[in-house]
């Protein structure tokens, strides 16, 4: 076994610099060695690609030419490169899901579908499979809860049955097996490893990272917890910490060093009583402002809110208008990229039918290529559109048969007349061309099947997306997400996974070019001069551990 070490030291900013001395130190010792630092996740591998950065200009340091950022699961990537082309994705699993009877007492549920993916995602994660289930379903009492239980282990195993029968892996299979190799001996060429933010540790990513901790000369950043002492609740932190320690990091490490308690400098908190999200965001913006003018630089604030993705139209509204700077890399960020805007109308007139409307708002965000189309006429065509009452498939035909015939536009309907731009004003040629435009996507929707194989939802998606972009890289990406759906699929369900895989982009970003927006998950690990704090109410945030909807902890316990 490798040399690993667990540094265990108070605080998130205390662990960090403990890593930043070690990794000067290492890059010291030797420049060109090959050296990693792993994260949970995307939100952290950024932070620490700053935070070096700044530490590297603060210090006058040698470039560290050696070392690299990734995710835990970027390692479990490198070592199942060959897994990549068979791993299921989200949106495949919830098709597959969808094709299965369900049991009839999850309809009481809102979202039942969302719900029980992922009760049964973060089981398959946890590391529960085949060789768990007959104990397991033996441990159950006769309970209703132990009732629901056992249908959804019989759905999990059918699910992920289903899954292997058409050749995918799941993402903890795809980690598992990367634990297995590691432990058979597979090398990943690093001379060392230092693991920092790393709390989670439970089913296949528990057996990486022990077999990580293995193979690979590491030193892991942990809090610093007893070991010992009297049991705690359950949901007590330092109970699941104490667990984690001798399940998985005791057994892979050689010894244990604390840091010193340094003394932690004076914090100064102020609560602001603001109404509505808007409201607080707007405070929020204008206490950012105040202090980028006091010279506080933007990578030392962070806003932080318990879900930012509906809020994101309000945060990028505000700041904008108060001329704040930002960088939010979270799922729903996209909503505010014209391109994405353009293709959820897109997505909106497969899952709704053709709307004027709907067309509209999609030629608005459609680039370069539409801009060249119609120039900037495109509003007064659709204001005179709106004067004419023209809204479906039907009256765009009309419109479009007088068109073509060198008819004059019929008189503006009178409950329009407020519009500023009236039938007879607008260029015809614009009109003509928009008229044409949305008689072709009409016919495309009429003709697209209401139920059918994936391969044709994506023609026609591919097809609308040329009709109204001409290209979007994004739209692309979609053929590369669903192709794989093994299954038929209804054309709203289709439409509702191209919405969700949108929203699920992340804008890219230069770094350190504003103040950090961030859900409070995303913040795990990482530490700012000042943190503003959004939508704080008693009983929803901070709100207390919650039991799995469908799997209670007493039962969950019990299938471990």
């Amino acid at each position: 076994m490798t040399a690993s070490v667990a540094v265990m030291a108070k605080g998130f900013e205390a662990q960090w610099s403990a890593l930043l001395a070690d990794v000067s130190q290492a890059v010291r010792e030797a420049p060109l060695s090959r050296l990693v630092i792993v994260v949970p996740g995307r939100p952290l591998v950024r932070w620490c690609r700053e935070r070096i950065g700044r530490h590297r200009q603060e210090t006058g340091g040698r470039p560290w030419l050696g070392v690299e950022v990734v995710s835990a699961f970027g390692i479990a990537a490198r070592l199942t490169p060959d897994f990549e082309a068979s791993e299921i994705g989200d949106e495949v699993l919830r098709f597959l899901l969808a094709s299965l009877e369900l049991p009839a007492w999850l309809s009481a549920y809102r979202d039942p579908a969302s719900l029980l993916l992922a009760t049964l995602r973060d089981l398959h994660d946890a590391g529960f499979g085949q060789p768990h289930e007959a104990p397991a379903l033996e441990a159950l009492d006769d309970s209703p809860a132990a009732d629901r239980a056992r249908e959804l282990l019989r759905v999990a195993n059918t699910l992920f049955e289903r899954a292997r029968s058409y050749g995918f892996v799941t993402r903890a299979e795809r980690i598992g097996a990367a634990a297995d190799r590691l432990t058979m001996g597979s090398s990943l060429g690093l001379a060392r490893a230092f693991v920092y933010g790393m709390y989670d540790f439970t089913g296949a990513m528990a057996d990486l990272m022990r077999a990580f901790l293995r193979a690979v000369p590491t030193r892991i950043y942990t809090p610093d917890v007893e070991l010992s002492g009297e049991p705690l609740e359950p949901t007590n932190a330092a109970t699941y910490l104490r667990r984690v320690f001798a399940l998985t990091i005791q057994p892979a490490v050689v010894r244990i060093e604390r840091l010193p308690a340094a003394p932690l400098p004076p914090v100064r908190r102020e609560i602001v009583d603001v109404s509505g999200a808007r409201g607080e965001f707007e405070a929020t913006a204008r206490r950012v402002r105040s202090l980028l003018a006091a010279g506080v630089p933007a990578s030392e604030i962070a806003v932080i809110a318990r879900e930012i993705t509906s809020d994101m139209p309000v945060i990028t509204e505000i700041f904008a208008r108060l001329s704040v700077p930002f960088v939010c890399d979270r799922p729903g960020a996209a909503r505010v990229s014209g391109e994405i805007r353009g293709l959820l109308a897109a997505a909106a007139l497969v899952s709704e039918g053709f709307r004027r409307d709907r067309l509209v708002e999609a030629l608005r965000h459609g680039g370069a290529h539409v801009r060249a189309r119609f120039g900037g006429l495109l509003g007064q065509v659709d204001a005179a559109l709106r004067a004419l009452g023209t809204t479906d498939a039907d009256e765009f035909t009309v419109i479009a048969q007088r068109l073509e015939a060198g008819q004059p536009l019929p008189a503006p309907n009178r409950a329009h007349e407020d519009d500023e731009v009236t039938a007879g004003e607008v260029d015809l040629a614009a009109t003509s061309a928009v008229v044409t435009l949305g008689c072709r996507v009409a016919l495309l929707l009429s003709e697209w099947p209401e139920t059918g194989p994936m391969a044709a939802h994506l023609h026609r998606w591919e097809q609308l997306t040329v009709a109204l972009f001409a290209s979007q890289p994004a739209a692309a990406e979609v053929r590369a997400t669903f192709e794989r759906v093994p299954v038929a699929v209804r054309r709203a369900d289709f439409a509702a996974a191209v919405v969700r895989h949108l929203e699920s982009h992340r804008p890219t970003a230069p770094a350190g070019d504003g103040v950090r927006v961030l859900d409070v998950m995303s913040a795990r690990g990482m530490h700012f001069r000042h943190v503003l704090l959004v939508g704080l109410e008693r009983r929803r945030w901070p709100r207390a551990v919650r039991e799995d909807p469908l799997l209670p902890d007493s039962i969950r316990r019990l299938l471990a």
